[in-house]
């Protein structure tokens, strides 16, 4: 018997206190992923391209020790929601602009020294 998994939705936030520091390279084969939370780990860093996950709407890193935006975000372009509020962030990358599905971006509670102009380019 064969089963087709239409919506994969993964969640690793505070894994049982033995928390994170990276993100798990096995998470790129999972390719029908929708929802990835990640929240509340040590993850100072978020894997940069090809890290590429075709149908990810969802993808939650609150709580985690990032300081600076990561660049691997940008190959999410479906990604809808970004929760990557209470980390370390100083900045945001222009290259946010290239996230045109996002609707709801979360950045409260980090140290944002600016926010780009590019960020008016989100309609959603």
């Amino acid at each position: 018997m064969c089963h087709i998994i239409d919506k994969v939705i993964l969640h690793l936030g505070n894994l049982f206190l033995s928390y994170l520091k990276i993100v798990p390279p096995q998470i790129q084969h999972l390719l029908n992923l929708e929802e990835l939370d990640l929240s509340w780990n040590h993850i100072s860093s978020y894997p940069d391209s090809p890290f590429i996950l075709p149908n990810l709407k969802s993808l939650k890193l609150t709580g985690n020790l990032l300081r600076h935006w990561p660049s691997g975000l940008i190959s999410h372009t479906q990604l809808e929601k970004l929760h990557i509020n209470f980390n370390d962030l100083i900045d945001i990358s222009q290259d946010i602009s290239k996230l045109t599905s996002l609707k709801l971006l979360d950045l409260s509670g980090n140290h944002l020294e600016k926010i780009p102009h590019e960020i008016e380019y989100l309609h959603n």
